[in-house]
């Protein structure tokens, strides 16, 4: 793996990863649907991440389209810039979903 493979993948997890504790803090902090949808973002977030390190094709796959679902319900129930972390896991989710990390 080169340096910059390394750098590149960083450069991607870590959006994902304040995509993450945004989710988290919006579980505890939210009511309603919106803590609903953040809970599940979460959720499917650290799914996706399991089934990355587990190299499960299938498994990513579908916490990708879940994750997908969820995080574009948080993105709609969200205000303002608000939005912009749950479309990050939104792009994440459609990106496992079409299978791009096992090509």
């Amino acid at each position: 793996m080169t340096a910059f493979t390394l750098l590149f993948g960083v450069a991607i997890a870590l959006p994902l990863f304040f995509a993450l504790l945004w989710s988290l803090a919006q579980t505890l902090r939210a009511r309603g649907g919106l803590r609903r949808a953040h809970a599940g973002a979460a959720l499917l977030t650290l799914a996706a991440m399991a089934a990355l390190s587990a190299e499960a094709p299938l498994a990513a796959a579908l916490a990708g389209g879940l994750l997908a679902a969820a995080a574009a319900a948080a993105a709609l129930l969200e205000s303002g810039w608000n939005r912009l972390l749950p479309l990050i896991q939104l792009a994440a989710g459609l990106a496992l979903a079409a299978g791009l990390p096992f090509g």
